[in-house]
């Protein structure tokens, strides 16, 4: 249990540095502010942590415990001392809130028990169930942090070409893999992203729209969602942590807001703290995936604007601090890729910039090349349309709305509050942006294989565009809008077309939302006039944090069987990644499947307990060297679909083995079918089949 112990103190350091945060830089604003800041800062923090203690003496527990301690100490320093140098924290005044027509109060107790239930739901899936596994992560999404982890440093490594993305949401999930030494809490980091989400969404939405059902209804849409939803089928959900990074950048800028828990007036310190969390979390979202830094940049831009028209001689330190904290949070993968390949978006090439992903590679898996190749294809167009709308398509047709909806509305009206008026032009322009870029998008029309057939696409791609525009709806249900009854029970019958909650939890959500209904008028009179403490949220983590400690073995079952009950239409390799378990600790492993060497899954091959190191080879066991190093004589980037059946000599490939340290190998007909040239050469040498199954064989190399 030493790793549940250190999972709960590491977490619970994190937790406190992150509330020391929030309320020093959000002091005496309002309480949503400091709560939300908070919940945006712990990613930040646990990532900072780790590239501190990565810097000082490597990924060791006992580093990442002394970079924590001493956050904890100088930011609750910090927190004390502005605590005496200021008055107190004001209680936030009670908002006015307006009557409500007809039918509010029902419309609010359903979207209560949608989002209530689907809020429930998604905490069972991905903070108490096991972690799930789809392709990309057994590639590249948990192989690197298990590397990361396992060599104690943050390097490069030779087992993927996705090593030199950017990698900010999977340095967050090691985070919760580097206490426990396992991937039972990985899922942690998924769970997360969608409370992220759903929250700027909520804050987004309670800001447009003003009090009512509009904010449970908004979070149940996206939730609702089987994109949104099957994120939790993954090991790091890295398009949403992208959209939910972003989401929240927006909401950092939202000024105050009439009735939505105003403490005092703002100032230009206070402008620059948000723009500095704005550009932080944009940031984030670009540390994600490149290709949301031009939505942050635009977000970027919005604020400049307003920060020009404010005050033109003041308006270069909220500027300032966008741009300082984006390239702080944002920018490292990409000068790490700038100092080992000369291209910061290696591998692939881009105006003068040289890679081995080059410009036709690009286009053949591109939703516009694909369009561009056969524009009157009508069938096409019906399978683009459909396959892109598939949210599904209720869902699709509220965030349509209210996309359009804004565009009309900013066309007719201009807002009496210009901050507000310019959160809906960063969720206009940085959800239209994905949208343009997205067919332009490498694997926005096929995966990464060569000559495959146009699938449904990646829509996970288009979260962002899905979300702004879900936040833009919440206008239609404002008390004022003329209609919101109508446009509310539209919005009910959508999400229940999009229901994929069983029976039982059905019953349990609109459960949840009459037992809330019913505590709301208790609940607010108790808490009328009462100032808010971040103490008391730390206890709360702290008791949630010990029962997840507790969960730990549980969970880490759970996670287990869902790896092992990974199949392939040719047969079961989750048979063969559990055969490994009978190895001595240390054991090195070389991993040949049927698909090319850069598909390779390695990540089974570090065992459960990361007891294990992969030992990447090359076709003829040659250890493999990292991509920057060899791609200009390695042909085209599709070549090795090619060369993948090439014979190997069996002496050379025992002799290279054994040069790169392998004690045994796996060799697997996993997931293309047919045995890959290893094999025959393998059979062909003195050794010994420790497991096979006619699908997978695990052969111990002679020495």
């Amino acid at each position: 249990m030493s790793g549940a112990y250190l999972f709960v103190l590491v977490n619970g350091l994190a937790i406190l540095v992150s509330l020391a945060l929030s309320e020093w830089g959000f002091r005496g604003r309002e309480s949503w502010r400091r709560g939300f800041g908070a919940l945006a800062a712990f990613p930040i923090v646990c990532v900072g942590s780790l590239i501190a203690a990565n810097a000082i003496s490597g990924l060791r527990a006992s580093t990442l415990l002394g970079v924590l301690a001493i956050l904890a100490i100088l930011a609750g320093a910090g927190l004390v001392r502005a605590r005496r140098s200021g008055p107190p924290i004001p209680a936030a005044p009670p908002a006015a809130t307006p009557a409500d027509p007809g039918g509010a109060d029902a419309l609010r107790l359903i979207a209560l028990g949608l989002s209530g239930g689907l809020l429930a739901a998604w905490t069972g899936r991905t903070l108490l169930g096991g972690t799930r596994f789809v392709w990309d992560d057994l590639t590249y999404h948990a192989t690197l942090p298990a590397w990361w982890l396992t060599s104690e440093s943050l390097s490069l490594g030779a087992l993927t070409f996705q090593a030199y993305y950017p990698l900010n949401a999977e340095l967050f999930s090691l985070w919760f893999l580097s206490a426990l030494g396992s991937d039972a809490f990985a899922s942690a980091a998924v769970f997360f992203w969608g409370v992220l989400a759903a929250s700027a969404v909520a804050i987004l939405v309670r800001a447009l729209a003003g009090p009512g059902p509009a904010t449970g209804l908004a979070v149940a849409v996206l939730l609702g969602s089987n994109v949104v939803w099957n994120r939790g089928n993954t090991f790091s959900a890295t398009d949403l942590a992208s959209a939910a990074c972003l989401l929240a950048a927006i909401a950092f800028s939202l000024p105050r807001v009439r009735g939505f828990g105003s403490a005092r007036d703002t100032g230009a310190s206070d402008d620059c703290i948000d723009a500095f969390a704005t550009g932080a979390l944009a940031g984030f979202a670009a540390g994600c995936k490149v290709f949301y830094l031009p939505a942050a940049l635009l977000v970027g831009a919005v604020l400049a604007r307003r920060a020009l028209r404010r005050d033109l001689r003041g308006a270069w330190r909220p500027i300032g601090s966008f741009a300082v904290a984006l390239a702080l949070t944002g920018s490292a993968w990409y000068v790490r890729n700038w100092i080992h390949s000369g291209n910061p978006i290696f591998p692939a090439s881009w105006t003068f910039f040289d890679g081995p992903f080059g410009a036709d590679a690009q286009a053949s898996t591109q939703l516009a090349a694909r369009i561009a190749a056969s524009p009157f294809d009508l069938e096409m167009w019906r399978s683009v349309l459909v396959s892109r709308a598939n949210w599904p398509p209720s869902l699709a047709v509220v965030s349509a709305i209210g996309g359009i909806g804004a565009l009309g509305f900013a066309g007719r009206n201009r807002s009496a509050n210009d901050s507000l008026e310019a959160v809906r032009s960063m969720l206009l322009l940085a959800g239209g942006c994905m949208l343009l870029v997205y067919p332009f998008l490498p694997f926005s029309a096929t995966g990464n294989r060569p000559d495959i057939p146009m699938h449904t696409g990646y829509l996970r791609f288009l979260i962002l565009p899905f979300a702004a525009g879900i936040a833009l709806f919440g206008h239609r249900l404002r008390h004022d809008s003329g209609s919101p009854a109508l446009w509310g029970a539209a919005t009910v019958l959508a999400v229940a077309a999009a229901w994929q909650l069983p029976a039982l939890q059905s019953v349990t959500a609109f459960g949840s939302g009459v037992a809330l209904m019913a505590l709301r008028g208790p609940v607010r009179e108790r808490l009328r006039g009462v100032s808010t403490s971040p103490l008391r949220g730390f206890a709360a983590c702290c008791v949630a944090l010990i029962a997840l400690g507790l969960w730990t073995p549980m969970k880490q079952r759970a996670t287990d069987e869902n790896l092992f009950a990974y199949r392939a239409k040719w047969g079961p390799i989750g048979d063969a990644w559990r055969s490994l378990e009978g190895l001595p600790d240390g054991s090195r492993i070389a991993f040949f499947m049927s698909e090319p060497l850069e598909y390779t899954q390695f990540y089974p091959i570090f065992g459960r307990r990361l007891q294990f190191t992969p030992v990447a080879v090359n076709a003829d066991g040659t250890p493999r060297r990292p991509l920057h190093e060899t791609w200009r004589g390695d042909g085209t980037w599709w070549s090795s679909w090619e060369t993948r059946k090439d014979p190997v000599d069996a002496a050379a490939l025992a002799r290279n083995l054994r040069a790169s340290g392998a004690e045994y190998a796996l060799v697997t007909q996993w997931s293309l079918g047919g045995w890959p040239p290893q094999y025959e050469a393998l059979r062909e040498l003195p050794g010994v089949a420790l497991y096979d199954d006619e699908y997978s064989v695990l052969f111990r190399l002679a020495p």
